[in-house]
This record gives C-alpha cells, structure tokens and sequence, in this order.
C-alpha cells in the first residue's frame, strides 16, 4: 500500500511522492511517510516533524515596488471616482472623458451646442456651452490632480532610503 512520503535530503524536503515507506528506497535520501510536508520544508528527525522555513526578508526594492503597485492603483481608483460641477456628479472613467472631449469640441465650434448629459446619481442634466466648457474643466482638473498626486507619492517612494521611511509613506499617505 503506498502512502504520500516525503523525500529528504539534509533535513530539508527535496520532493512528495507516493510510496510504501516500508520497502521502497531512495538512495541517499531519507523518506518519511507525511500528509503535510511540502517541498522546502524543514525536517526534524528526532521530533518526527515538519516545518515551514521564515519567509525570505522583504527588500528596500521590494517594499518599494509593492508601493509604486499601490500608488498607481490609488491613482486609477481616484481617477475614475467622479468629479462634481455645479452640484451633480459627473463620471471621469476613460470613456467618459473621450465623451467630454467629444462634446467640448462640438461646443468650441457651435457656441448655441447644448446636450443631455447622465451624471453619476443617474439623473439627466442639459448642459449648455457654457456647462459643457465647465465640466469638461472640472473633470480635467481632477485627473490632472490625481495625476500630480501619485507622482508626489511616486517620488517619495522612489527617494526612500530606509524601510522605515516607506512604512511612514505608507502609513499617512495610502
């Protein structure tokens, strides 16, 4: 009858495989019969036990990748949250701002252009050239401002020197 076993190698396990602890060897490692070990791990003999090694140490680099990740997804969630003009909220994902642009250029070119425009709480609005001129300002300060935000961040995480000045950006900032 064959079982999962061990294989082992300098009190680390080097492979999982099934066999009949009893009778099949493997020359020069030992093989232990064990429903938990897994590759990598520690074997005390004498307790008959397994361990997990530490996980390795996070680096400067690391640390700093992780938070350039954070930063930039920060960024895209801000981005795309919405933007308010004269009281309603207006959408600033990417399809909705080639959408301003669309309406911005019409309006540039015909001052008496008005449209229907959806706002985020899902009423309907008619801006005219004047809101059309305004909105599209208010939703590009907004992605300008996210944009300016994450490279402040970006920055501060790219000078960090230290692990513990990352954990301070990561703390007041993200």
């Amino acid at each position: 009858m064959t079982t999962r076993c061990a294989v082992i190698k300098d009190a680390v396990v080097v492979n999982v495989i099934r066999c009949d602890p009893t009778s099949d060897v493997v020359s020069g490692f030992d093989v232990v019969p064990s429903e938990v070990a897994q590759i990598g791990d520690s074997y005390d003999a004498g307790a008959n036990a397994f361990s997990r090694p530490p996980p390795p140490p996070i680096t400067l680099e690391d640390k700093k990748a992780e938070l350039v990740a954070l930063v930039t997804k920060q960024r895209q969630m801000k981005e795309v949250a919405g933007c308010t003009y004269k009281g309603n909220k207006y959408y600033t994902d990417n399809d909705s701002q080639v959408k301003f642009l669309g309406i911005l250029l019409t309006a540039i070119t015909n001052p008496l252009f008005s449209t229907t425009f959806k706002t985020m709480n899902d009423t309907f609005v008619v801006l005219n050239n004047a809101d059309i001129h305004g909105v599209s300002q208010a939703v590009r300060q907004h992605i300008q401002s996210c944009y300016e935000e994450e490279a402040y961040l970006l920055y501060q995480v790219n000078t960090a020197s230290t692990m513990e000045q990352l954990a301070a950006i990561e703390a007041q900032q993200l």
